[in-house]
């Protein structure tokens, strides 16, 4: 029985180091996850200065930083709400650069985090229609370009719409119009 109560207080004792090891790697993790989320906001403020004083580029590389911070601490999940900020903030950044499609790309990596977000809908249709007036700045502009650039508008509005009406229609639509006006100024202050 002796033998018995001496190799049970040692599974004991070695359950408890066991313990206390996971607790430590536990707070190690939380610890650089906190630290990558503190980083990744900093890379957002410092993004969101030099977007509002139009360095475009410099905005845009802190905006990747603050991804990379949030990605590298949770392989690829993180703070999903800044996540998402970056991205969006960085799109913005691409369209103010002329750059359709990183912008859309960069929006629609907004969309897989949160599926059916309107900023990040309207951020992506302004991508397809920078890439549209693009094809239309060249000489000749090709015939279709005209077309598809009405219809990517008329489309990114009416996606809007649907999505802030879940399918309303008729005199909805008014209501619906300036409730896509508070998305655009949301998407406006995001930067902020």
């Amino acid at each position: 029985a002796a033998l018995g109560e001496a190799g049970d207080v040692e599974s004991h004792d070695a359950a408890e180091a066991a313990l206390g090891m996971l607790g430590a790697a536990a707070d190690a993790a939380g610890g650089a996850a906190l630290e990558s989320a503190a980083s990744a906001a900093e890379a957002k403020a410092a993004g969101n200065r030099d977007f509002e004083a139009r360095l475009y580029v410099d905005a845009i590389e802190h905006y990747e930083r603050g991804i990379a911070a949030l990605d590298g601490a949770a392989r690829g999940g993180g703070d999903d709400e800044l996540a998402r900020a970056l991205l969006l903030n960085k799109a913005r950044g691409h369209l103010q650069l002329g750059e359709g499609a990183k912008a859309r790309e960069a929006a629609s990596a907004a969309l897989a985090r949160r599926d059916g977000w309107v900023p990040a809908m309207y951020v992506r249709a302004r991508g397809a229609i920078v890439e549209l007036e693009a094809r239309l700045a060249l000489r000749p502009p090709p015939r279709d370009a005209i077309a598809m650039l009405a219809f990517a508008s008329a489309e990114a509005d009416t996606r809007a719409l649907e999505e802030l009406s879940g399918g309303a229609q008729g005199s909805d639509v008014r209501k619906l119009k300036l409730q896509l006006r508070d998305a655009r100024r949301q998407l406006r202050l995001s930067t902020r």
